[in-house]
């Protein structure tokens, strides 16, 4: 199979790729993002592909496609330390500074695995495979009706926004990024419900990226958090859950790696009700 191979200036931006995926996002970021600079804008994960960049408020296309490596220099400088193997997050832009890559998980969103590294120190770039993206939720909360659809042994190989017609395929040997729904239909802030392994399909060493929530339910300051089980340590933080059919993803994520415990679901009040979507990797 053919691939086509591009060399771009903007960070060492450089990619090898089978075929090109692109979503459209408009830019609320305070700036202009630059054509081949990688952003996460709304819940997507990709480069920028306009020639000119999205200016600030503006809308345009990034590219998500999975199926290709990335080499960049647009990383946390002087702190980034990749290992071949390990997972690539993204520390989020504001309205001075890029996306910037890291090896840290903490607080940041996991987008790839590394194929590659700078072997001089400080890092100068990492290559890496992007991850299989699930919907952006926080851009339309209508689309987690695709999401339900998503077993354990496929993927979204075409994913909504560009292709209206979601095809689903089996996939081995990837790094996928898997969603589970956690119904909060009863009291969870007597006591948190908790959602054992063995129902989940969670393992022990599996890893959280993300979480959304789904409000079933309006109650003036609802929340939903996800913790570990047996009073264990908090994995999000309180997420809005206020308002009947509104999407609201976790502002953080900490000490995401699943335990044998399995996983609490907390409410603020009592007759708080959501969808919990838990995305992850498997460890």
């Amino acid at each position: 199979m053919a691939f086509t191979e591009k060399v771009r200036g903007t960070y060492g931006f450089h990619e090898q790729t089978l075929s090109d995926r692109t979503f459209l996002v408009k830019n609320e970021t305070g700036r202009t993002v630059l054509q081949h600079e990688l952003v996460i804008i709304n819940g997507v994960f990709g480069n920028v592909l306009e020639h000119k960049g999205i200016a600030n408020g503006a809308s345009g296309l990034v590219n998500i496609n999975n199926d290709r490596t990335i080499k960049t220099a647009q990383l946390h400088a002087g702190t980034a330390n990749f290992t071949v193997g390990g997972t690539v997050y993204a520390i989020a832009g504001d309205t001075t500074n890029p996306v910037m890559l890291t090896h840290s998980s903490e607080g940041n969103t996991a987008v790839g695995r590394v194929i590659e590294i700078d072997p001089a120190s400080p890092q100068a770039y990492v290559v890496f495979r992007p991850f299989v993206q699930p919907v952006p939720l926080d851009v339309n909360e209508a689309r987690i009706t695709g999401l339900e659809a998503l077993d354990a042994g496929t993927r979204l190989t075409t994913l909504e926004g560009y292709d209206t017609n979601t095809r689903l395929t089996a996939l081995e040997g990837e790094t996928v990024v898997k969603t589970l729904k956690l119904e909060i239909d009863g009291d969870a802030k007597t006591a948190p419900i908790n959602f054992g392994n063995a129902t989940t399909g969670l393992e022990e060493g599996d890893i959280i990226v993300d979480v959304v929530v789904l409000a079933t339910a309006t109650e003036a300051n609802g929340t939903m958090q996800v913790t570990h089980g047996a009073a264990g340590a908090d994995i999000t933080d309180a997420i809005d859950a206020s308002n009947d059919g509104v999407a609201t993803k976790a502002s953080t994520i900490t000490s995401g790696v699943i335990t044998a415990a399995g996983l609490d679901v907390k409410a603020n009040g009592a007759d708080d009700r959501a969808n919990v979507y838990v995305m992850y990797i498997k460890g």
